[in-house]
């Protein structure tokens, strides 16, 4: 049996990656050992929190750091997830 995995975040619980792992966990503890079991995990965003850590994991991203300007021109650095 092939299993798709697609939930979105658990907000304040779990991110959408831990949320498809721990749901896989679970499929793979209660499938019978003796019958064949694929999973593929892929983690959802419905455009608000968590939408560019799914983006970043779906595309093998990598997060920089930078320093940009608020509307006061102040610098500020921007962190990554």
């Amino acid at each position: 049996m092939h299993v798709l995995i697609a939930p979105d975040k658990f907000k304040g619980c779990l991110s959408a990656a831990q949320a498809a792992n721990a749901l896989a966990e679970g499929w793979r503890e209660g499938w019978p050992p003796n019958q064949s079991l694929e999973i593929e995990c892929l983690p959802v965003a419905d455009g608000g929190e968590g939408t560019a850590e799914a983006i970043h994991d779906a595309l093998a991203g990598r997060w920089v750091t930078l320093v940009v300007r608020d509307p006061s021109a102040d610098p500020q650095k921007v962190a990554t997830p």
